[in-house]
């Protein structure tokens, strides 16, 4: 696909082919136009500099500024600019260098702290068919702090009719078997 010349939202809706696809032809969605309209533009202020913001930018706030009270709505252009090149230039390379970058190939130090829980049916927010996992940080902070790793993580869901459900998410690739009982319930269930 070429860039269009004006705006990708002029694109919205028409038909291109793609090669990389087996020439599978794909209609441009509003959402594909605002994600290349947002790359091909570059960065932006979040905020119009000097308005009142109703949330806050996380991480110019902790990881640039070292600030939780940072105000980036307050900022002009130019400083936008500058705090976004030390972002990219100084902190990115120098100070987050050793857990953004994968300089080291080897990944045998990770592989003996992976785990992978697959939870079926959860999509990218909550209340979706899948079950949300309930103590990810928990479990985290308990290996972390006590090498404690987690042999299965409990999710909740409603089904269809509103019943909740436990389950336990099983570490890949042990799926979880029922193995008797009520159906909502977790003792329900084993990772095989």
């Amino acid at each position: 696909m070429t860039a269009p010349h004006n705006s990708p939202y002029s694109s919205v809706n028409q038909k291109f082919q793609y090669a990389e696809l087996n020439n599978h032809t794909i209609a441009l969605s509003h959402g594909a136009a605002a994600i290349a309209d947002a790359a091909w533009s570059g960065p932006r202020i979040r905020n119009v500099p000097g308005t009142n913001s109703t949330g806050s930018d996380e991480w110019s706030n902790l990881f640039i500024a070292k600030n939780a009270n940072f105000d980036t709505a307050g900022l002009s252009h130019d400083e936008y600019l500058s705090l976004f090149n030390l972002a990219v230039h100084n902190l990115a390379v120098q100070e987050y260098i050793d857990f953004t970058n994968a300089a080291d190939p080897s990944s045998m130090d990770f592989r003996k702290f992976d785990r992978f829980f697959e939870s079926p049916g959860l999509e990218h927010r909550s209340g979706e068919k899948g079950g949300q996992p309930t103590t990810v940080f928990h479990a985290l902070r308990s290996w972390v702090g006590n090498g404690t790793a987690p042999d299965t993580l409990p999710v909740e869901f409603s089904g269809g009719n509103g019943t909740p459900y436990i389950r336990n998410l099983c570490p890949y690739p042990a799926q979880a078997k029922y193995i008797g009982g009520d159906v909502s319930s977790a003792n329900s269930y084993r990772c095989e």
